[in-house]
Parts: structure tokens; sequence; C-alpha cells
């Protein structure tokens, strides 16, 4: 038997992954192979487990971003999230949370969202693997917003963004791209 979870080695659902398969083998008294396939947003985990031979040793342990999100956001895929799989059971549940310092000035969405506004620029750090328009263009209006408020104790594996609503900090062709597209709505 072989389960190949999505993400790194040492991630969340390889580490549920590991659990489960020691749980199963104890129990089926026959070795339960962990595989691990990061990469592409999950992209290299389906697509292997999509083309594995169709014997039932091979399971993917998944998040819905390799057959919900990749099928909405990513234009060709090298399998098909309906046709090739058969979902078998929910292991686990869990989400992203916004989170601040318990004595931030606002305590729920709604005053987050006008304390942003107010101060016109918000830093956040997030392990997303989407880009902050997409996972959080509804919290200001199609502008960057924060997913999760972060630790710095580990700044290189958090990515950093301003959150700006007067203008986009980022350079370059974006910027020009986000200044058009105003440009054309009034």
């Amino acid at each position: 038997m072989r389960i190949v979870p999505f993400g790194t080695a040492g991630g969340p659902i390889d580490t549920l992954a590991r659990v489960y398969g020691d749980k199963l083998s104890a129990r089926w008294g026959q070795p339960v192979v962990i595989d691990a396939k990061p990469g592409a947003s999950g992209i290299i985990a389906a697509d292997f487990v999509a083309k594995a031979a169709p014997d039932g040793h091979t399971v993917l342990m998944t998040l819905p971003l390799t057959h919900v999100n990749n099928h909405i956001l990513q234009p060709k895929l090298p399998y098909d999230p309906v046709a090739d799989f058969q979902p078998l059971s929910m292991l686990a549940t869990g989400g992203p949370m916004l989170v601040a310092r318990s004595n931030a000035p606002y305590s729920n969405l709604a005053e987050f969202v006008e304390f942003a506004g107010k101060k016109g620029r918000m830093t956040y750090g997030t392990g997303a693997t989407a880009p902050p328009r997409i996972s959080s263009a509804s919290c200001c209006g199609g502008r960057p917003a924060p997913t999760s408020f972060t630790s710095r104790t580990r700044p290189k594996r958090r990515r950093t963004t301003t959150c700006s609503a007067r203008r986009s900090t980022s350079p370059g062709p974006t910027r020009r791209r986000r200044a058009a597209t105003r440009r054309a709505a009034r």
C-alpha cells in the first residue's frame, strides 16, 4: 500500500498520512509506504496517483487544492480531478484562520477591514500557496488583505505583502496593469 500525501515531507498532510499509515500497517500486518510528492500546488502528487496502476494500492491524501483550486486556476491539468479519482473519506477538517494579537484594536473581521481601510497599509505573513490577491480577495474589496498573522521567528518561510487601500506598493508591470484597470473601470 502506498499513500501519496500532498505537500512536503514533514508538512501537515504528510504527518497525517504517516499517522494513518502506521495505524493501517499495524492493523493489516503489512507495510504502508508514505511517498510525499511535493511541488506544483499538489499537481505532481495528484498526477502520480492518477497515473498509478488501477489496483487500489496507491491513494492520494490531499486538500481540496488539488481537485478544486487547481481545476479552477490552472488552464490545463495533467489529470482530470473528477474522472481520475474516487473520493474515499474525509480524514480531518481544518482551514485557514484570521488571527491577531489579543490586544489588537479590532476583535472581528468587520472591525479589521474598517481598521485596514483607515490605516491604508497592513503587513501580514502567510503560508498560503495561492497569491494574496486570490486567497484574500473577498476581505478588502478585491485588494490584497491579511489571511493570517504570524510570528516573525521564521521570516524566510513567510510571504510579506502590503494591503494598501490607496494604491498598490508593488513595482513594475503589475502596478501599471492595476492602474490601467482602475482607469478603465471609471
